[in-house]
């Protein structure tokens, strides 16, 4: 049989040999033989793109590449990343290689390693400031050997804070040309606008153009191939979940900011909708709720309703609807006496970059409290149709800051942490 053949066997059970020799989480067994430094893949950083073999850094952000096995016991890598990731919205790339299949072997081997690694923008011996006093870490083994969680955070934490004070993320601010297509929902289109208007003023070289539509269309018309763009934009995190699970997304979403849920009712307010209580009144016929299946709204609406203990008496008489737009259209029309949807469905622009208005069929009566439904957050994606992955990248990540936070405040939305 040809080497290239056996390569990948024999590369897979040389790593398991040698993780044997790797310390567990904590193990007190005498200190071994220091191993060689794992290598800087990357000494250069690569403006946007993704992670992958050989690729450890890219510009404007922290990337965190982890090597360890793809097992149940070191499902905590996979939590670390993910960790990290949520921390630091839209400044973290995690990427986790599994040395345990023919793949993950391959590129562990080539990367000059002998067991589990860490490697922060391309270093494993990483040196950062923690607690006032410089510290440096060789992140290597398992977690109690060379390196704790506090070590871990803190240094991509000491990263995270230099890309943000030394203007690091040159992805929003450098020359991009071209053009890149963002698919926004209609209930973004205002914050969208004014966040596209002030992105223009530091890249007038680069066209952002936009196809609006209902949110369940865009879903739908991405997954079936009917539309394509660079990047999606999502009132929640539901829909862009589903689209990451059709293996239609670059990577991973990123949060932009955080949505609530409210309660509509037609202007005639038949049934007196006063609070969110008020929605178990008999004269509730019919409560609309978006697809929970798909749509956010619907999905967190009937978490509230469940945890307020109100599902059991109304779930007759709900109705769910493909989209929180056809709520308005039920509700004008007397199918419903009141609906829940997205806090800023109550009032939204018409237009991109319109002034969030009153619709005049319908009124806003009130928030779901808080207490019963998790947070969630308007997200937004690279697809893996970009064709501008770069100028999506750079524009995604400028949704994410301050100036933009301060937008999406003026249209009823929570900035994120």
């Amino acid at each position: 049989m040809p080497m290239k053949r056996w390569l990948p066997v024999v590369l897979l059970a040389g790593a398991m040999v040698l993780l044997a020799g790797c310390k567990g989480r904590g193990d007190s067994e005498e200190p071994q033989a220091a191993m060689p430094k794992a290598p800087t893949k990357a000494t250069k950083a690569v403006a946007a793109g993704e992670l992958g073999p050989g690729v450890y850094k890219l510009d404007g952000f922290v990337c965190v590449t982890a090597f360890y096995p793809g097992n149940e016991d070191h499902q905590w890598v996979r939590d670390y990343l993910k960790q990290l990731e949520d921390k630091h919205p839209g400044k973290v790339k995690t990427r986790f290689v599994a040395f345990n299949t023919d793949e993950g072997a391959t590129e562990w081997q080539e990367a000059g390693l002998e067991c589990g690694t860490w490697f922060i923008d391309g270093e494993s011996e990483v040196t950062f400031t923690q607690d006032g006093k410089e510290k440096t870490v060789w992140f290597v083994k398992e977690e109690g050997g060379e390196w704790s969680e506090a070590d871990l955070f803190a240094a991509v934490a000491d990263r995270v804070s230099k890309l943000s004070a030394g203007g690091a993320a040159a992805s929003s601010t450098g020359p991009l040309s071209g053009t890149v297509v963002v698919l926004v929902p209609c209930g973004m289109q205002g914050p969208y606008g004014k966040a596209r208007a002030l992105f223009k003023e530091s890249h007038p070289d680069l066209k952002v153009e936009q196809d609006v539509q209902n949110i369940e269309v865009l879903i739908h018309g991405i997954v079936s191939g009917k539309f394509t763009g660079d990047i999606v934009l999502s009132m929640g995190d539901r829909e862009t979940a589903f689209l990451n699970d059709k293996g239609k997304l670059a990577r991973d979403p990123v949060r932009l900011a955080r949505n609530t849920l409210g309660m509509i009712v037609p202007n005639s307010n038949p049934a007196g909708i006063r609070g969110f209580k008020d929605l178990a009144n008999a004269k509730v016929k019919t409560l609309g709720l978006p697809d929970p299946e798909l749509i956010s709204a619907g999905y967190y609406g009937k978490q509230a309703l469940e945890k307020a203990g109100l599902w059991e008496s109304l779930a007759k008489r709900v109705s769910l609807v493909k989209s929180p737009a056809a709520l308005k259209g039920d509700l004008a029309s007397g199918k419903m006496q009141a609906a829940i949807t997205f806090g800023t469905c109550m009032t939204e622009a018409k237009t991109v970059g319109g002034e969030p208005t009153k619709s005049d069929k319908t009124d806003a009566i009130d928030y779901v409290p808080q207490e019963y439904y998790d947070e969630f957050y308007c997200t937004g994606a690279v697809l893996k149709s970009a064709k501008n992955p770069s100028a999506a990248e750079a524009f995604l990540q400028f949704m994410t800051t301050e100036p933009v936070q301060k937008i999406f405040a003026e249209y009823g939305l929570k900035t994120i942490e």
